[in-house]
């Protein structure tokens, strides 16, 4: 039999909290799904606690180390690994509610196996306490774009995503020089899919227990994220923004203003040039936008040169992968 769906998780360091998803999985009340764990460079044991675990498993197991690259780098690989006709992610300090799989084969026999257009159904996480992560859905099937349920519907918060293979094959999560992190979502703003929003937990975020979530990294780690490298973070979600979701302008003015402005500064900050920024923006009313914020933006810029200097060449956007 077939594999129907393939979870995905991304780890680092996180041997204390990894048998959360691992206990939720063997909880589970249907076993259809493999678990694919790729390992980002950990140092605590990780690799060993996988094999001792893949011995007696009621479900395939399938692990894979990479050298440290970055969670959106573990990610891209994860996705070459799966063998499941369905793709879904779970980090790896939360779990799964223990009928998640079953409800996760239903919805996929009600909606993505008979619908060639939706690429995935999502449906809400609620921390361990109990509390929704998510604003509300207008309905209990809610089926929308991806920019559409955000922009039209207001729809925010944390999602479980359960995506179609080919869909998800799509998806090129950008990779950072490390410590920088840009969020999975970031990827849906180029593709702009389009899912089935169903209002029913059947996941957990843990949010209120403290310092076990936290990943044990050593002490000669990447180290901490600096205002630049945040700054180049910045940047690229900008130009993102503006280039796959200004049509959407007229629902979030300010927030495509800022963008703009972010995009003008931060990019000459970066000693990316007018002409170079320009052709770095594909749609007309972005290039618009941009020109329109260009003196707002120069301000910003002197701020931002008197401030730190320079930017560092390392953490150029350039260095970004799948930018």
């Amino acid at each position: 039999m077939s594999i129907l769906l393939s979870v995905i998780t991304p780890t680092y360091n996180r041997i204390h909290t990894l048998h959360r998803v691992r206990d939720s999985l063997e909880r589970q009340d249907a076993a259809n799904f493999e678990w694919i764990v790729v390992d980002d460079g950990s140092t605590d044991g990780t690799g060993r606690l996988i094999e001792s675990w893949q011995s007696d498993s009621t479900f395939p197991i399938r692990y894979t180390a990479i050298p440290r690259s970055g969670r959106n780098a573990a990610m891209n690989v994860a996705k070459t690994k799966a063998s499941g006709r369905f793709i879904t992610l779970m980090d790896s300090d939360d779990a799964y509610l223990e009928n998640a799989m079953s409800k996760i084969a239903e919805n996929i026999e009600k909606y993505l196996i008979p619908d060639s257009a939706v690429q995935g159904i999502a449906f809400p996480y609620s921390d361990e306490r109990g509390n929704r992560l998510c604003t509300p859905f207008p309905s209990e099937a809610f089926r929308s774009a991806h920019l559409d349920a955000r922009f039209v519907h207001r729809i925010r918060g944390e999602f479980l995503i359960v995506y179609k293979r080919e869909a998800y094959e799509d998806v090129r999560h950008i990779e950072l020089p490390l410590p920088n992190h840009l969020p999975p979502s970031l990827a849906h703003v180029r593709l702009n899919h389009t899912f089935v929003y169903i209002d029913d937990v059947i996941g957990w975020k843990y949010r209120h227990d403290g310092e076990s979530r936290i990943t044990k990294q050593p002490s000669d780690d990447a180290g901490v994220v600096t205002d630049r490298q945040s700054a180049m973070v910045k940047y690229i979600r900008s130009v993102e923004s503006l280039n796959y979701s200004v049509d959407y302008f007229l629902y979030n003015p300010m927030l495509f203003c800022r963008n703009a402005i972010n995009s003008v500064a931060l990019g000459l900050f970066f000693g990316i040039g007018p002409i170079e920024q320009y052709r770095s923006i594909g749609p007309w009313k972005a290039k618009i936008l941009c020109l329109l914020m260009l003196p707002i933006g120069l301000i910003k810029l002197a701020m931002l040169s008197g401030r730190y200097g320079r930017a560092d060449r390392k953490w150029h956007p350039r260095s970004a992968k799948n930018f």
